[in-house]
């Protein structure tokens, strides 16, 4: 039997104007292109600063940081990016969003490696180029308490039991 309880992308409710969004975590997808012309390995994170939509119609920032003390914001709404395109920030380095909602203080990193000398003649070729490592899942997707579902509504059974939950759609 079908529970009465609610998650995401549920359609409005008398009691609910809007239908739920994000309460957990962010679902936009961050990608990294381009070829890391910096002088040295380095670890980037970028941190929302405020809730929003790729793309959407609200401001949405997200500032960067790395490990020699840079910093700066990208511009992620309606008037400045679309999602899907490149958004240069920093030593030859763009990310690509996908559509889809980044929370406030939720953070994703990356590391990168710059090129080798070749007189590191010890270190195997494919170690000296330089490389882009694809960012980790945003940090509250990590988490059982912001990565899961939303779900509300009351039990009403009298018997403890185990649900599975089945996505359907994309």
């Amino acid at each position: 039997d079908a529970s009465p309880w609610r998650g995401v992308g549920e359609p409005p409710s008398p009691e609910r104007r809007d239908p739920l969004t994000g309460t957990g975590a962010s679902t936009a997808i961050a990608r990294v292109v381009g070829n890391y012309t910096g002088d040295e390995d380095n670890t980037f994170t970028f941190t929302a600063v405020q809730t929003g939509v790729v793309g959407g119609d609200k401001q949405l920032q997200v500032r960067w940081s790395d490990e020699q003390g840079r910093s700066g914001i990208l511009n992620l709404d309606a008037l400045n990016y679309a999602p899907g395109e490149p958004l240069e920030f920093v030593d030859g380095l763009a990310l690509v969003f996908s559509e889809g909602e980044i929370i406030v203080n939720d953070n994703f990193s990356f590391n990168v490696r710059a090129q080798r000398s070749d007189l590191e003649w010890w270190v195997p070729e494919d170690e000296r180029t330089a490389a882009i490592f694809q960012p980790s899942a945003w940090q509250r997707q990590q988490t059982e308490e912001f990565g899961a579902p939303v779900v509300e509504g009351p039990y009403t059974g009298t018997e403890d039991q185990e649900f599975t939950l089945t996505i359907q759609g994309s």
